[in-house]
């Protein structure tokens, strides 16, 4: 796992990025952004998918829907950058654009687009 800490127009975000499944199952999502959140001093996290293992985008399961409500719960703020073109099903888009909509935690492409979602 690699990170960053960005400094934009006056944040801290914290940048998590991989091609190695990090984040398998919901008690080890909340201990991986507690993590971040505390060492870090921010609650603005970028974080690429595919820390997450398949079955958080199996949204049958609502494995990503819980982390998120709790992530929300805790005042944090998310990009997860993700490739559309691997989700093109209603049901994913769908379920990003109602995440975009809130404006605490979006599904994006690039982590530009991800530092001015969380400004």
């Amino acid at each position: 796992m690699k990170k960053e800490i960005i400094n934009f127009n006056g944040n801290v975000f914290a940048y998590i990025y991989n091609d190695d499944n990090y984040i398998f199952h919901f008690k080890s999502a909340i201990k991986f952004f507690d993590e971040i959140v505390t060492n870090n001093n921010t609650k603005k996290i970028i974080i690429d998918y595919k820390l997450f293992s398949k079955d958080f985008f199996i949204l049958q399961n609502n494995l990503l829907e819980k982390v998120l409500k709790e992530l929300r719960s805790n005042s944090i703020q998310l990009v997860i950058l993700i490739e559309f073109e691997l989700f093109k099903s209603d049901i994913y888009l769908d379920f990003f654009y109602k995440y975009n909509k809130e404006k605490n935690i979006f599904f994006l492409e690039t982590l530009e687009e991800g530092l001015f979602a969380l400004k």
